[in-house]
């Protein structure tokens, strides 16, 4: 697939970057409207992204051309999950199978990473950890690693422990830290310091957790930034720090309300 946005980080905790592999000529009409959605995507505009990626999508379409309908089901998908509608992303995901099976090409496990992601938004964490699952066998390192982090995501959202501090252990040895980009470094700590909570140990998580808001803010991933300050929030709590627990959900909610 070709690069999907930075962006995408922001809200679906997905990944900054696909697979890509030499592109062949391409529809400037289609390139056009792939370049203004994604940048729509980075100005955090995920709403004005969305028409410019059903443009791209019909020309697509109308050139029967199969892999550029698979990396713009995925923008679509991620953008209408960044814009909070996590039922049309799933929507916009099945129809980009479709329209791939029709063809005979295959969906790439990026599909699944936007699935994972909506469907845990949805509560539906069952569903959401097979698909997180599938994305993890995707053969580019990017992808497979925030599956990883999508899947302890998911099994704290389900109460699971041990789902967790498997996650975060699989995750620290997909690959030395210091070569990681910042998104992965933050997603590594994030899934350190929620496995650390999970343990019983919310001083380690308060440390750690703070060094991933850092680097979510360098990232201008502000809706992870955002959840990291409320797991921040719950590891002062289970700290006793009353006040700077309230102090970080103050933060969160303020950095919530600055979005709309």
């Amino acid at each position: 697939m070709r690069r999907a946005p930075a962006a995408l980080a922001l809200a679906l905790l997905l990944l900054s970057g696909c697979a890509s592999h030499p592109a062949p000529p391409q529809d400037d009409a289609m390139e056009v409207a792939i370049s203004a959605g994604r940048q729509a995507m980075d100005n955090h505009q995920p709403a004005q992204a969305i028409p410019r990626f059903e443009d791209a999508n019909r020309r697509a379409l109308l050139r029967d051309d199969a892999p550029a309908l698979a990396d713009i089901g995925y923008d679509l998908a991620a953008a209408r999950l960044a814009d909070n509608h996590p039922d049309a992303a799933l929507s916009e995901l099945a129809r980009t199978r479709a329209a791939l099976s029709l063809r005979g090409h295959p969906a790439p496990p990026a599909l699944d990473l936007v699935a994972a992601a909506a469907l845990d938004r949805l509560a539906r964490l069952p569903e959401a950890r097979i698909a997180a699952t599938r994305a993890a066998t995707s053969p580019d390192p990017a992808i497979a690693a925030r599956a990883l982090f999508l899947s302890g995501l998911i099994a704290d959202h389900a109460g699971d422990r041990t789902g967790v501090i498997d996650a975060s252990t699989r995750l620290d040895h997909l690959a030395p830290a210091k070569a990681l980009p910042r998104w992965r470094q933050a997603d590594r700590l994030e899934l350190a310091a929620r496995a650390a909570l999970a343990s019983g140990h919310p001083d380690t998580a308060l440390a750690t957790i703070r060094q991933a808001i850092d680097l979510r803010r360098d990232d201008t991933d502000y809706p992870a930034l955002r959840r990291g300050l409320r797991l921040a929030a719950a590891a002062a709590g289970a700290l006793g720090q009353t006040s700077m627990a309230a102090a970080y959900e103050a933060q969160a909610t303020q950095s919530l309300d600055a979005a709309k």
